[in-house]
């Protein structure tokens, strides 16, 4: 009997997301559709608040003053969860990749127009990508 009262109690979720960084961000914005149609509780659990305005500014070590690179996949996956047009306001192409070894043999070169797309990735700072 105080098993079941202690199951009553206690908050149930259908989804729960440890972090709110930027793989748990990303992951409760793809959840989005599937949250909205079947209705599903979802907790996301931070240690550090995320700021309820968009002006705001508090600590989270996840969106510090670093910078991160995202592949073009990234870019897709960001546009398909319609966070893209915004968070490009603030990113940098990459348009030529050169990756070598220096005195050994071989080289590999990639650059984006030669694969028909604008850029290969793009390097955005971690508190924009947190704002948006």
């Amino acid at each position: 009997m105080a098993k079941k009262k202690q199951q009553k109690d206690n908050a149930s979720f259908d989804v729960v997301i440890i972090g709110g960084g930027m793989v748990g961000a990303s992951l409760a914005s793809a959840l989005l559709p599937a949250i909205r149609e079947h209705g599903l509780k979802v907790a996301l659990i931070e240690t550090f608040a995320l700021p309820e305005d968009a002006d705001q500014v508090l600590y989270q070590p996840s969106y510090d003053d670093r910078s991160t690179a995202l592949s073009y996949g990234s870019r897709c996956l960001l546009q398909q969860l319609g966070v893209w047009q915004k968070l490009s306001e603030h990113v940098t192409p990459i348009e030529h990749i050169h990756v070598s070894d220096k005195g050994r043999f071989g080289a590999a070169r990639l650059h984006a127009r030669e694969h028909g797309i604008d850029a290969l990735g793009y390097v955005v700072e971690n508190a924009w990508l947190g704002r948006v």
